[in-house]
């Protein structure tokens, strides 16, 4: 059936679940023409920089037509993502264009918005399922006159285009959701790009970390995307294997910003050979043009041949490549193709398309669906990422559940007494505090709806406005449920003010001050690079609110300038706990000091100690909140626009192993080492993760001179360790770069080959006789990984190591160098022998390796089952149905399946596997190096426990955000402290703001703490990977952790304290001050140290952040500041809790160095002085009859009692998983022996794990600073 509907000047014709747009105005020529001419872009010097300008592209001409897909290929920083961006209008806005670039023979700048761009990272919602992301992206963006039949039908279109019809259905997934490949996330990405028909996109290395199947299948899709709708298809792409190279219709390939060759792709080989560098046989074209390009290989080859083992070598002269530079032979293909009937070609087809007019492509004013509908679409989506991301809403409502129980365990039925009144104030202070301080927890996740945001508005999918109020809309149901059932509980249990119209107003209280945290949290979120610098920046900022809210200082007694004026009428906090003071004590009656005496009306005690106004409803108090709510939202609004119209003015330019299975895994079978069975545990040989694992703050120098150290016998002289340093920087050809940071979120560094370089280089220092790496070449361009692996046969041939690593997709370079290959498939032995061998055993069985066909490719095709579901999926779609499969060789006309089985057959009968069984027998007889299992590092405990304490320090000196940043942030909140308590004096009055200042340091200033706990998580990872390699102890790194941190706690504790100490005018004396500065500095460390605890029991940092604050949060809510310690109750929260708090006992050291020896004022004009020992024991419940230094002890013997439990909790966790394995084993063992059929399953395809997410930035949210 076919309908077609008119709407304005476009047709919409839909036929089959397909839809397809066509303007008015086209002569027959539909599609777009794109022309580039003479396009040069450079980048000037900044005006007091003496470099000079840099030319990125040089009068590149080019040219683009309908229904062909395109491949900018070139090595990396040849200016092929300059070029796309070019084209597309995403440049940045300090960069100059010169040039024309022409869409149907029009000069028209193709801005955001004007056509499909499919960005290299997948950015996507991992809670959605792959139908429902592309549903809510169609009625986001289509016309809102659309059925919901067409809608469906555009929808399915897209899906079936994509060939994602098997995991429609599916989570996309994300850190803690298990979903989809990263083939699918892309073929994704570009569905919802093509969801629109538009006729031009581009796509920047959309193959990019995909394996060669999943490759095959997008450069497949978008093929057919161009032929089927006559797009054109514009691609960036690096170093593609033989079987994606042969999906592009014409390549434009770049080197150094220069045009090497331009025309149909199948013509370079001829070009490239005409030039006199034709493409050997058996070799990837692909792999040959970026050879004789890639300037990296002349630096590769200088350094080897500058290293010890290849001073010697003579280079012989083959052909125009091994005797020229790359500089002469880019030089030369230059020259040549400008001069080529290429060249001319292209010129001439310019000039004719130049004349066509073509479907008239304009730019759209962002979405076609209306306000409204995007409004509806975008709430909706975002309440189902939400209720289905665990770490957004239900984690933290989880803590709020739980500190809510805490809250009305400790301030159980409070009562009406006299006493009860501050109690009352205290838990609401709490409450309207600390309670909300808790929201911070959702930060991480904010941060990753703002990159989809970010990347949907950049595509003109919706508004800012439409953003914000959909955000705040899907939250709330989650802010509902989190403040109504915190509210209910706390307000039941402690009996505040009964009655249903009281306890609703203390629920939306909480409500409007939780979305008020949230609301200041997106305006900080749209100010700093990071959510690090925002989990910090907003702790402090929370905390300044707190400290003006009207608790820790009532409000008439703020110093009036900026503090009274403005800052506590913009502070929500200080709206919320007034209302919420209100709510409570109006028309409630308290027992007075005096037995008998009259009862204390409670709008006296709001007026009186409380410094509450009543003149006014609280009602006026709510509607203050939502006011600030809104203030906060119109910010965010105000900043978004404001950056989007700045950025092109300021944005800047950038561009399973023996003894490591897992232990849900069963072996069986022989490891023969020189002819013994041997177990190779952890740290028995080395072995290279496919992770670079590093500090990013030292320097290559430093990070293997640390490593030696840790791990070399003490007795080396230090010119042995330099020596040995020095020769793994000169074997993996590091001379260049060992000077340079390896870099993080914050520092510039090295290349991932120089890191995977370094990697090696860290695990042969020991000189190791065998060495295993895990896809060493992982993510590295054709040039790093050539490095990487001729290094790695350097080192074999130069120490007589064993080398074995695993490797996908190698390059024809790459895969020459290996001597040796085991093919697996399913768990079965395809071939092994001699690599050179492959070849023949290939065309042996039945399937030659063609021609201009990288051998590893050929391998891979043949025996990836992943093909087989590719051309399925292909034949299933709508535009493949009827197409015809003609037979012209075994691989065509037979599944991947009998093609591998066919191969196993041919393998286990040939004179190669009969080879491999004698060879075996012949060297189990060998006697070979004697190699024992390394027990631990060679280094003494002395020297692992300095070197690594002096490595950490350079590491936390270096690192902006592990503190130097809550330094800043400490320095600003203690001026703050110093300005709001200036000189509070001793008068009556005195007494309580000086409680309340110790009781803000004590609580909040260390609360900050907790934003370091990312960058401990980093250093975690590094002792995990050093400690499976058996550098060093657990308890070498837990000293060293505390020992290498001491210099910075010691600044930041000493300067905060110096800071308010002074300012405020505590108790005058050098010993008082410095007792107050230790007092700061043990607290800081106890915090940290519970921490380190809370980290080694979750899996990932955002569970720790939250459950850390929650942890925090009790501690100072049974510290004796909100609740006296006599007044907590006996059972749990008095005994023991607050004996093993470390809170309490810093609180009461710090009450007693401020009170004791300090008079004040009577309450009674011209009566007694008080003496500080007596508002000690009478209003803080702190008892003297022992030494304030007995306090300060009792908070180093919680410390050590922290890192003792962190050594436990490691130590048990190291020998729990053999033991978990073996009992796991024989479990499984045993029930499988019950089975009738106890036989050998069928091969199944491996899977790797599902790829990190970026709150991901790392697997599990483990490294959340990238």
């Amino acid at each position: 059936m076919e309908i077609e509907v008119a709407v304005g000047e476009v047709t919409r014709s839909i036929e089959d679940g397909r839809v397809e747009y066509e303007m008015d105005g086209g002569d027959g020529h539909r599609g777009a023409y794109l022309v580039w001419e003479n396009l040069t872009v450079v980048l000037p010097n900044s005006s007091n920089s003496s470099k000079p300008t840099k030319r990125i592209l040089n009068g590149l001409t080019g040219f683009a037509q309908p229904s062909r897909i395109m491949a900018i290929m070139g090595p990396s920083g040849s200016g092929k993502s300059t070029l796309l961006d070019s084209l597309a209008g995403r440049l940045a806005g300090n960069v100059i264009m010169t040039g024309n670039v022409l869409l149907n023979g029009k000069k028209k700048r193709l801005d955001y918005g004007a056509v499909a761009y499919v960005t290299q990272e997948d950015i996507l919602l991992g809670t959605l399922t792959v139908k429902e992301t592309i549903t809510y992206s169609a009625k986001l963006r289509l016309p809102g006159d659309l059925s919901k039949s067409e809608v469906k039908g555009l929808v399915e279109g897209a899906i079936m285009e994509m060939g994602l019809q098997d995991c429609e259905d599916k989570l996309i997934g994300n850190w803690h959701l298990r979903g989809i490949s990263g083939g699918e996330k892309k073929r994704l990405s570009i569905a919802l790009e093509i969801l629109t028909k538009p006729t031009l996109l581009f796509l920047d290395e959309p193959t990019s970390g995909l394996d060669s199947a999943s490759a095959f299948f997008v450069v497949q899709a978008l093929r057919s995307v161009a032929r089927d709708g006559r797009r054109t298809v514009v691609s960036s792409i690096h170093q593609p294997s033989s079987e994606v190279f042969a999906l592009f219709d014409d390549l434009f390939l770049l080197s150094g910003g220069e045009t090497v060759f331009f025309g149909e792709a199948k013509s370079a080989i001829e070009f490239f050979a005409d030039a006199g560098v034709p493409c050997p046989s058996r070799r990837n074209p692909s792999d040959h043009f970026l050879r004789c390009i890639n300037s990296d290989f002349d630096r590769i080859n200088a350094t080897l041949q500058g290293s010890q083992r290849l001073r010697d070598t003579q280079i012989i002269c083959t052909s125009t490549l091994s005797c020229s530079t790359t500089a002469q032979v880019k030089g030369m293909l230059v020259y040549k193709y400008n001069s080529s009937k290429y060249a001319a070609a292209a010129k001439a087809r310019i000039k004719e398309i130049s004349n066509i007019k073509g479907l008239v492509v304009e730019r759209m004013k962002g979405s076609k669906a209306s306000w409204w509908k995007q409004l509806t679409t975008l709430t909706k989506r975002s309440c189902v990422n939400m209720s289905r991301d665990f770490g957004y809403y239900w984690l933290r409502i989880g803590v709020y559940i739980a500190v809510s129980l805490c809250v009305g365990t400790v301030f159980y039925n409070v009562g009406t007494s006299y006493d009860a009144m501050m109690a009352r104030g205290a838990c609401g202070g709490f409450i309207s505090g600390f309670m909300i301080f808790m929201s911070i927890g959702g930060f991480p996740s904010f941060i990753e709806e703002m990159k989809i945001f970010d990347k949907e508005r950049l595509n003109g999918h919706y508004g800012v406005a439409v953003f914000i109020l959909s955000n705040f809309l899907s939250s709330l149901p989650f802010l509902i449920l989190m403040s109504f059932s915190t509210a209910a509980i706390t307000y039941n249990m402690v009996k505040f003010h009964p009655g249903i119209e009281h306890q609703t107003y203390a629920c939306l209280d909480l409500l409007l001050s939780i979305a008020a945290v949230e609301s200041s949290m997106m305006v900080i979120a749209s100010l700093v690079p990071n959510f690090l610098m925002g989990i910090i920046i907003g702790a402090g900022f929370i905390g300044v609110m707190m400290m003006t809210a009207g608790f820790f200082r009532l409000i008439p007694d703020l110093p009036k300038i900026f503090w009274r004026y403005p800052v506590s009428y913009i502070n929500y906090m200080s709206w919320a706990l007034q209302g919420a003071y209100k709510n409570d004590m109006i028309g409630l009656e308290f027992d007075s000091d005096n037995e008998g005496g009259p009862k204390l009306p409670g709008e006296l005690i709001l007026t009186s100690a409380l410094g509450v106004p009543i003149d006014y409803s609280k009602w006026w108090d709510l509607a203050a909140v939502v006011a600030v709510i809104i203030c906060y939202r119109v910010l965010f609004f105000v900043i978004l626009k404001l950056k989007e119209r700045a950025k092109p003015m300021f944005v800047q330019i950038s561009k399973h192993k023996k003894g490591r299975l897992a232990g849900n895994v069963i072996m069986t079978g022989n490891v023969l080492l020189n002819g013994k069975k041997k177990r190779l545990d952890y740290g028995a040989v080395a072995y290279v993760t496919q992770e670079d694992i590093l500090l990013g703050t030292l320097t290559v120098k430093e990070t293997i001179t640390y490593s030696a150290k840790l791990r070399l016998p003490g007795d080396l002289s230090k010119s042995e360790v330099k020596g040995l340093v020095e020769g793994a920087i000169m074997e993996m050809g590091l001379q260049d770069c060992e000077d340079k940071l390896i870099g993080n979120w914050h520092l510039r560094g090295i290349s991932g080959g120089e890191k995977k370089r370094l990697s090696i280089a860290l695990e042969i220092l020991t000189k190791p006789t065998l060495l295993f790496l895990d896809e060493p070449t992982s993510g590295l361009d054709s040039a790093s990984a050539f490095f990487v692996v001729q290094a790695l046969r350097s080192v074999a041939r130069d120490g007589r190591r064993t080398v074995v690593s695993s490797i996908h997709q190698p390059s024809s370079e790459v895969f020459a160098l290996f001597d040796d290959l085991f093919l697996l498939s399913g768990g079965e032995t395809v071939f092994f022998g001699e690599a050179k061998s492959a070849i023949e055993f290939f065309a042996d069985a039945g399937v030659p390796c063609p021609s201009r066909r990288n051998p590893s490719d050929h391998f891979l095709r043949c025996i990836n089952s992943d093909f087989d579901r590719i051309n399925a999926t292909l034949q299933g779609s709508q535009r493949l149905r009827d197409t015809q499969i003609i037979c012209t060789s075994t691989l065509s006309c037979s599944t991947t399946a009998q093609v591998k089985g066919m191969l196993v057959y041919k393998y286990n009968s040939s004179k190669y596997a009969a080879a491999a069984k004698a060879r075996i027998k012949e060297i189990s007889n060998i006697k070979g190096l004697v190699v024992e299992r390394m027990k631990g590092s060679k280094a003494s405990w002395w020297k692992q426990l300095t070197t690594l304490t002096k490595r950490s320090c350079v590491n936390m000196s270096r690192d902006f955000g592990y503190y130097w940043l809550r330094i800043g942030v400490y320095i600003a909140v203690s001026l703050c402290v110093g300005t709001v308590f200036y000189n509070v004096g001793t008068s009556y009055d005195a007494m309580m703001a000086r409680g309340a200042c110790g009781g803000f340091i004590s609580g909040f200033m260390i609360f900050m703490s907790i934003g370091g706990f990312p960058s401990f998580i980093e250093e975690m990872k590094i002792f995990d990977k050093e400690r499976l390699n058996g550098h060093y102890g657990v308890a070498v790194f837990i000293l060293s952790n505390f020992l290498s941190s001491l210099p910075f706690l010691i600044l930041m504790s000493f300067s905060t304290a110096a800071i308010t100490y002074n300012m405020v005018k505590f108790h005058p004396g050098i010993e008082h001050q410095t007792y107050a500065c230790l007092d700061l500095l043990l607290s800081i460390a106890a915090v940290e140290s519970s921490m380190m605890v809370i980290a080694s029991l979750v899996p990932n940092f955002l569970m720790g952040i939250i459950i850390g604050a929650g942890f925090i949060g009790v501690m100072m809510m049974t510290a004796g500041f909100f609740r006296l310690i006599p007044d907590l109750p006996k059972i749990f929260w008095r005994y023991p809790v607050s004996y093993i708090n470390y809170m309490s006992w810093a609180l009461q050291g710090a009450y007693k160095n401020d009170m004791i020896g300090l008079e004040f004022d009577s309450d009674n004009e011209g009566g007694p002085k008080l003496p500080g020992e007596l508002i000690l024991t009478s209003a803080l419940g702190v008892p003297i009859d022992y030494s304030k230094w007995w306090d300060l002890a009792a908070v180093v013997a919680v410390i050590i009692c922290y890192r003792v439990l962190f050594f436990v909790i490691l130590k048990l966790k190291e020998r729990a998983k053999p033991m978990v394995r073996k009992i796991y084993t024989q479990r499984t063992l045993h029930n499988l022996k019950k089975r009738a059929s106890f036989r050998k399953t069928s091969p199944f395809p491996s899977k790797r794990h599902q790829p990190a997410h970026p709150l991901s930035s790392q697997e599990g949210l483990n490294s959340p600073l990238h």
